[in-house]
């Protein structure tokens, strides 16, 4: 197998670019799925929540309605009917008039945060936390808004006092997913993996997340949890090929043989030309004794690459050595020899092949059948002369003189 490992090199250099690609994406899209936990999961700001239908109650025994009363009427009207923009005008009036009442300063950071303007509603939600530090939904959103910001640490502290107080409360998944993400974020993956192991728990449909974890545990001293989870992950029919190509790999020890071989085989299917799987997939086939199934493989990669010889070498080895077709070898090493008529290893094969299967057929000639057998050879050999020729030197040397004028005749038509 000489110039095995020189192609190698060669046809695998791309294998770590599809690797470091496969796994930066993934990243990159699975931060993306927990942020979409958190607004399945976090805090709804529906316009119920920003306005609720019941009355302001007011303190004392006033008859005429206050203007900030009407006033806050106004503005939760105005968000009942999504007109954000004006409804967060009428809150920051109301907000310079009445600015110490804890359920006015709630509307009015949902309504900005509607809006899209964090700043101003990280202000308010400040004054919020002094004058209740431990509300969920004010922890929440201040969670949010420093995850926003690209304050990991600080989203980790207020998710953290969530999920502490009540690790199976009903805001637990969304302060867990913060966690996480702020974990990660980060790049603390292995203090954030036994949290992502819950929150995967929590929701085992959850293919994405599944699929991160899978991840931070092959990539945390796990890979045993992260063969069960790609194990998971490969029962989807329509399973991605990035999930196919990194399991390939995960699964590239002992005693995983047969598991690796169907991804390999898998992924080739969906990409014949990925050309790394390919050579491992012959060399298993080979192993195991499958040399039609071997052969198949070198012959595709030998038409793949620039420098085919090492290919077309064990192609030729398997013809011969292991299915016992040294007709079949010779056409691979004739393929050698016409791109580099001067390799010399390959003419001796070629040579050898030829010398043995004359000796073969030479009792085809003593029966009277060379003419036959020269157009018999035309499919099974690439330069029949050359057989034809070492033929004849062996009738020459046992002195069979009729037979020898007739292989000479027989030549001499073809090559006069």
């Amino acid at each position: 197998m000489r110039g095995l490992d020189e192609i190698k090199k060669t046809t695998l250099h791309n294998a770590d670019m599809v690797r470091s690609r496969l796994n930066i994406l993934p990243a990159r899209r699975l931060l993306r799925s927990l942020f979409l936990l958190l607004l399945v999961c976090g805090p709804v700001l529906a316009t119920e929540a920003i306005a609720p239908q019941r009355e302001i109650a007011l303190v004392g025994s006033e008859e005429a309605i206050p203007e900030w009363r009407s006033l806050w009427d106004e503005a939760r009207e105005t968000a009942r009917k999504e007109n954000y923009g004006e409804a967060a005008r009428l809150y920051g009036e109301l907000f310079k008039l009445k600015d110490n009442i804890e359920e006015l300063n709630w509307e009015y950071c949902k309504v900005l945060l509607k809006i899209g303007d964090s700043e101003a509603a990280a202000k308010i939600l400040a004054r919020l936390l002094e004058q209740n530090p431990t509300r969920n939904d004010y922890l929440l959103v201040a969670g949010h808004l420093a995850e926003q910001g690209g304050d990991a640490a600080r989203a980790v502290h207020y998710f953290g006092k969530v999920f502490e107080k009540n690790p199976v409360g009903a805001d637990s998944d969304t302060a867990l997913a913060g966690l996480v993400r702020g974990l990660r974020t980060q790049g603390k993956r292995a203090q954030a993996l036994p949290l992502l192991e819950g929150l995967s728990q929590r929701h085992p449909e959850d293919r994405s997340l599944l699929y991160i974890l899978a991840l931070d545990s092959r990539d945390h001293g796990r890979p045993d949890r992260a063969r069960q989870l790609f194990a998971r992950l490969l029962e989807d029919p329509d399973v991605e090929d990035r999930l196919i190509f990194q399991a390939a790999e995960l699964f590239d020890v002992p005693g995983h043989e047969q598991r690796r071989q169907a991804l390999w085989e898998e992924y080739l299917r969906r990409h014949p030309e990925y050309l790394p799987f390919r050579v491992r997939l012959a060399e298993a086939y080979r192993q195991q004794g499958e040399f039609e199934a071997a052969l198949q493989q070198y012959q595709f990669l030998a038409d793949k690459v620039i420098d085919s010889r090492p290919f077309l070498l064990l192609a030729g080895e398997i013809s011969q050595d292991d299915l016992g077709r040294p007709d079949k070898a010779l056409l691979f090493y004739e393929r050698i020899r016409r791109e580099n008529p001067g390799d010399q290893e390959v003419v001796g094969r070629i040579e050898a092949i030829q010398l043995s299967l004359a000796d073969d057929l030479l009792v085809i000639v003593e029966n009277g059948a060379a003419a036959q057998l020269w157009d018999d050879l035309a499919e099974i050999a690439p330069n029949r002369l050359a057989i034809f020729l070492e033929i004849a030197d062996l009738l020459e040397s046992r002195t069979r003189v009729e037979e020898l004028v007739e292989i000479l005749t027989i030549i001499h038509q073809h090559y006069p």
